[in-house]
């Protein structure tokens, strides 16, 4: 069985500047949102170190696929240890892919910001996300200025980086990943894969990618590349997975848990959050089973 275990995030694909659907419009936008922003918040502490909604074309598969590249910084503090950014490569077009990216970013905002707080925004469009993206900016100024000011002890951040990295004609697969650090021991780090079918810009969950009779075998698959990953049979490892979760169901082959699965130039990654299936010193586990040993079990519109 060629399985094997995921060391690098993806396969990220080159990319190159051109002039194309984002346009003239979305430039003025972001000029637009700049001025606003030092006209406004001139006095506050806002810096904004970045401010990019840039055109950008991505190879996907020997296509020519168009993009925005947004990216945002704030600094709090001259040292720089008190700040938010993002980067993320939507979708030039409007779609609700990027609407969804968006607000995954806002869920991680909202992991650093009192909720209640957090703006509700609609991002459709790149402008609109860049639009979000800046009235996080004045949010989070709002509430880490005060602590920059009286911390004794430097920190308060949050990195999101959301992009696309694999595809084919149907499908588009992104790599999320999301550091933030609120104080205490250690900060907090999520990374996954996620894949959006094209035509209805819906992501792909582990129901939708196999078909019924391939799910079951996929999480065979899964499980024995774990366990043989540690070393272990399979019933060596569902022992050690079941006393490190302490589930109220015990965990088996048949209901292994699966949190994010995408599809990459590797073959189907199955990405888990910190803490859900192994000690915090292993990260954000991340396994692939590879093409050759899964296609069969995807849905016909996923397989190569």
């Amino acid at each position: 069985m060629k399985t094997m275990r995921l060391i690098v995030a993806g396969v990220v694909l080159a990319s190159m500047p051109v002039m194309v659907s984002c346009g003239s419009k979305a430039s003025r936008q972001a000029k637009a949102i700049t001025e606003a922003i030092e006209n406004a918040e001139e006095g506050t502490g806002l810096k904004v170190k970045a401010n990019a909604l840039a055109d950008t074309v991505l190879n996907i598969d020997g296509r020519k696929v168009q993009f925005c590249d947004v990216a945002r910084i704030f600094e709090v503090d001259e040292e720089g240890d008190f700040y938010l950014s993002v980067r993320a490569i939507v979708p030039a077009a409007e779609s609700e892919v990027t609407a969804d990216l968006y607000n995954k970013v806002s869920e991680y905002f909202s992991a650093i910001i009192e909720p209640d707080t957090v703006t509700a925004v609609v991002a459709d469009t790149p402008a609109e996300f860049a639009a979000g993206l800046d009235e996080m900016g004045r949010e989070f100024v709002a509430t880490v200025t005060p602590m920059a000011e009286d911390a004794e002890t430097a920190g308060y951040m949050m990195d999101v980086d959301i992009r696309p990295v694999y595809g084919k004609s149907g499908y588009t697969t992104y790599a999320v990943y999301a550091d933030f650090y609120t104080g205490g021991a250690h900060g907090t780090v999520d990374t996954y894969f996620e894949t959006y079918d094209n035509a209805t810009s819906v992501p792909y969950s582990f129901e939708s990618m196999f078909t019924p009779e391939g799910q079951r075998e996929a999480r065979v698959k899964l499980v024995e590349a774990i366990a043989g990953d540690k070393g272990m049979s399979v019933d060596e490892y569902l022992v050690s997975v079941n006393d490190f979760v302490m589930p109220d169901e015990p965990i088996t082959v048949e209901n292994f848990p699966v949190y994010h699965v995408g599809i990459t130039g590797l073959g189907v990654v199955f990405t888990y959050p910190k803490y859900s299936i192994a000690a915090g010193f292993e990260g954000c586990p991340a396994y692939v089973l590879g093409f050759d040993d899964v296609s069969g079990l995807l849905v016909e519109a996923l397989r190569d």
